[in-house]
């Protein structure tokens, strides 16, 4: 038997064992290749569709933030009695709309005879940043372009919003938004109302704002995983705020798509991951899925893939491994028999010094190959692969160095910031006193303090707008200022008027505090208090009834200098306790985004008066327990800060 060399053994050997991994690796493919394409792009749909869906909704909620900021300055204007003039408004709109690109449009608008001698009457600014126009109009029963006939009244931005007395965001549609040399401005716009109350919580107006909505289709336009998906935004009927698809992309209805005549929207067998709800369409005979996610005011927003794009990738990577694995046999048959003896010795080389590597020894040196081959490009990549890793184990260190000096300075900025906030709380035997305070973040905007004088408890609970160190900063002013005018005897609307000027003087950023500030007299029970734009305090009764002082409400500190704000007095009884905390308590969501709202808190209080709850840290942990179990673990969107105060005779 003629002997046969270790080449020819191993060269057939090779050839069969790679036949038969190829004809493995094909059908593994095969089999769970369409799984892996689906998995694929579907995680890119979804990625696609957060970032989409969050891009979307920042700039909708930037639009909702600046829109209901206009509007609580015109309630309490209103509520006030106090008007600012038509220049001041125009140049806040103007400012308001300067600043958002997406803005086109502000105004104010009032319900019948709420401005005397006027059936109808509102104010609006208006600008187009595509050609820089721009313009103010004020109108009444005698004017508006000399038109007599122009109802708002009747319009759905003004009458959805005034009938739900909520917030409301209406599909986009053409609107003549101003009339330019002698030219009608018409653009594709949703608006977004917001109802303005009196005193009573009476629907007196609607603040509103156009938001331009043609970016929204090159926002779609983006997400789509692959050049024939097909990607919509609509309102809670499925009709379109937006199809980039269409002739007209914001009108029709998604009932109107093949792919719906055999699925139904709201029975289908949705699958949720996170946010996004998935439903494959296979089974209801049509070769696509949809992923879709819906916003925080109602719209949907989806993208429909089709099989054959999703696979298509997969399909000529089944053709490339057939002809990989024909082509590899040939090439295997005709080459390990030449190379596997000069093979054999530099694979050794190279093993011992991957050995060393994997040991931690990046400087063992790799042997020199000039075969000008394979095993070439194996010495080449094995010294890029050390030279790689040394590289990426100093970058590594200096990384973490970098975010380790990182973190220790935020950490001690908050530890500042929480050594600011009072936790020895002033001993009174009339007044016993506890807060606590959650910031969102690393450093938050709430603040509390407390100090007393010969006979006076003063206290403070506010709330800067935004979050983060700006937030923390002006917070470190206010309570500043707070301690400075309160120990030179000033009276609680002065404070506040020494507050509000100082965040003016240097407020570029157009942020602002919302405060209550008050002083208890120790020996009579008498409160004297002053609120500025802030949540009114709930006062518990020794009865055990729970109530919410009618204040008057005064313009939060930082928007209008020189603003005079107005204290008032309530006599506490015996055994009264007073609950101070911001709007990170009522506004706190769960999942569902479903808020803890003022009704709630006042029927926790009605469980937590003195009679039941003697110690004012039990009652803050008490409320804290309360927020927690109603949020169900959901992240918290606000700084939460809860004072309480028990006021008993000596």
């Amino acid at each position: 038997m003629a002997k046969r060399s270790f080449a020819s053994m191993l060269t057939w050997k090779i050839v069969i064992l790679t036949s038969a991994i190829f004809i493995i690796t094909i059908s593994l493919v095969a089999i769970f290749g369409s799984r892996i394409a689906y998995n694929k792009s579907l995680k890119y749909s979804i990625e696609k569709l957060n970032t989409s869906v969050a891009e979307i909704e920042s700039v909708m909620n930037s639009i909702e933030y600046s829109t209901v900021g206009i509007g609580r300055t015109f309630e309490s204007f209103y509520r006030s009695d106090q008007y600012l003039d038509s220049a001041s408004i125009f140049q806040l709109f103007q400012k308001t709309i300067d600043e958002n690109p997406f803005f086109i449009g502000i105004g104010v608008y009032f319900e019948p005879n709420v401005i005397k001698g006027n059936t109808r009457c509102g104010i609006y600014s208006w600008h187009d940043h595509e050609t820089g126009n721009k313009g103010n109009e004020f109108y009444n029963d005698r004017t508006r372009d000399n038109d007599n006939n122009w109802d708002y009244f009747s319009l759905e931005w003004y009458a959805k919003c005034r009938e739900s007395n909520r917030r409301y965001w209406t599909s986009p549609h053409w609107e003549m938004i101003a009339t330019y040399k002698g030219e009608e401005l018409n653009k594709i716009v949703s608006a977004f109302s917001f109802p303005l109350r009196d005193k009573d919580e009476k629907v007196v107006g609607v603040c509103s704002c156009d938001l331009e909505m043609s970016w929204i289709k090159e926002k779609l336009n983006e997400m789509k995983p692959f050049s024939k998906s097909f990607v919509f935004i609509t309102d809670d009927s499925l009709n379109y705020v937006c199809n980039p698809g269409l002739d007209n992309p914001y009108s029709g209805s998604l009932k109107d798509e093949p792919i719906f005549e055999t699925f139904d929207w709201k029975d289908g067998n949705w699958e949720q991951i996170g946010t996004v709800s998935i439903v494959r369409l296979d089974n209801y005979g049509f070769p696509a899925f949809i992923t879709s996610k819906q916003m925080k005011n109602g719209w949907w927003v989806g993208i429909v893939n089709y099989n054959n794009d999703v696979f298509a990738d997969m399909h000529k990577m089944m053709l490339a491994l057939i002809g990989i694995a024909i082509l590899g046999l040939t090439a295997i048959c005709i080459a390990v028999r030449r190379l596997s003896r000069k093979v054999s010795k530099p694979i050794v080389s190279f093993a011992g010094v991957a050995n060393k590597i994997t040991e931690g020894n990046f400087n063992v040196p790799v042997p020199e190959i000039n075969s000008k081959d394979e095993i070439d490009e194996l010495g080449k990549a094995l010294k890029y692969m050390q030279n790689s890793i040394t590289e990426y184990i100093e970058e590594l260190k200096r990384t973490t160095s970098e975010k380790e000096r990182l973190a220790s300075e935020l950490n001690v900025a908050r530890t500042i910031q929480m050594q600011m906030l009072v936790n020895n709380f002033p001993e009174i035997k009339s007044c016993r006193i506890f807060a606590k305070s959650t910031p969102a973040k690393e450093v938050g905007g709430d603040l509390y303090d407390f100090f007393t004088t010969e006979n006076e408890l003063y206290f403070i609970i506010g709330d800067v707008s935004g979050k983060g160190v700006p937030a923390a900063l002006l917070m470190a002013i206010s309570i500043a200022a707070f301690r400075a005018a309160g120990k030179n005897g000033e009276s609680v609307a002065e404070i506040l008027s020494l507050i509000n000027n100082t965040f003016q003087k240097s407020n570029r950023d157009m942020m602002f505090v919302t405060a209550t500030i008050g002083k208890i007299d120790i020996k009579s029970g008498k409160l004297t208090f002053c609120n500025a734009g802030h949540n009114p305090m709930m006062l518990i009764h020794p009865n055990g009834v729970a109530e919410y002082i009618k204040e008057r409400p005064n313009i939060a500190c930082g928007i209008v200098p020189d603003f005079s704000f107005v204290q008032e007095e309530l006599q506490l009884e015996d055994g009264s306790r007073l609950i101070l905390y911001t709007d990170g308590v009522t506004e706190a969501e769960d999942f569902e985004h479903n808020q803890y709202e003022e009704e709630r808190l006042l029927q926790w209080g009605s469980a937590n008066g003195m009679a039941s709850v003697k110690d004012d840290e039990t009652a803050v942990n008490n409320l804290i327990e309360s927020l927690r179990t109603f949020t169900r673990g959901a992240e918290q969107n606000d700084d939460i800060t809860i004072a309480s105060i028990s006021y008993t005779k000596e």
